[in-house]
């Protein structure tokens, strides 16, 4: 048997520490600081990246052997509420690269804000390689 028990009332007069906005929530100074550390922001915007058609994170190699799943590289300088983002990805041919670049800019862009309160100034985007799609691969016999 689970016991219920009713829920603190906060102490809501003036000046007290619990005294609350009219939005419901404490006065900014009294709830503290959210830190959201720059990878936290290049993770974000490396998994927005491939969510894009035709965008591909890189497989590192080794050798000509690949290592472990391929990722977006992404490098993020903020300050404050500001940020610039550096993205390197693979493309699939023969897509557009300017569609793609473009979308992949928006997104991420997007989902940075949404997601961590934190507005994308600029985005610089490599492309360090191109991705043939698998219906373009044609097997020797």
């Amino acid at each position: 048997m689970t016991t219920q028990y009713p829920a603190p009332q906060p102490d809501t007069a003036p000046g007290t520490a619990l005294d609350l906005t009219r939005s419901g929530q404490a006065d900014p100074a009294e709830r503290g600081v959210t830190t959201i550390a720059d990878t936290v922001v290049e993770k974000i915007a490396a998994r927005a990246a491939i969510e894009i058609e035709n965008a591909a994170g890189l497989t590192r190699r080794i050798v000509g052997r690949a290592l472990g799943a391929p990722a977006v590289r992404v490098s993020a300088d903020i300050d404050g509420q500001v940020a610039v983002l550096r993205l390197q990805l693979a493309l699939d041919y023969p897509a557009p690269a300017r569609q793609v670049t473009r979308a992949v800019r928006q997104y991420v862009k997007s989902q940075v804000s949404v997601l961590c309160g934190i507005r994308v100034d600029h985005i610089d985007i490599v492309i360090t390689a191109l991705r043939r799609s698998d219906t373009d691969r044609k097997r020797v016999q």
